[in-house]
């Protein structure tokens, strides 16, 4: 069993959170399952890893649907900063483990 800290339970995080935007329009638990996947991947010193940009993506385009503009624009900056250092051309990175 994974520890609540564990970066793997940012996947499930995500996973959660994908189901939680696309399938039940429920947005603000979404956000709250991205933010948590955020910081576990930030607390593992993760956050130049290529599923955060995935993860920022997602946030982004959320973001957008609750008239965040100024903040989606920088998830999404930050998310092209990150692939950038990766050397990713193709912006479309599936989370993986």
């Amino acid at each position: 069993m994974l520890g609540l800290e564990h970066p793997d339970l940012a996947q499930s995080l995500y996973g959660l959170a994908q189901l939680y935007y696309w399938k039940q329009k429920r947005f603000e638990m979404a956000e709250t399952c991205i933010q948590q996947a955020l910081a576990l991947l930030t607390k593992a010193q993760l956050q130049e890893h290529p599923d955060v940009a995935q993860i920022l993506k997602t946030y982004a385009s959320l973001l957008l649907i609750l008239n965040r503009k100024s903040e989606a624009m920088k998830a999404i900056a930050h998310a092209k900063a990150i692939l950038a250092k990766q050397g990713e051309s193709n912006e479309t990175i599936a989370l993986t483990s």
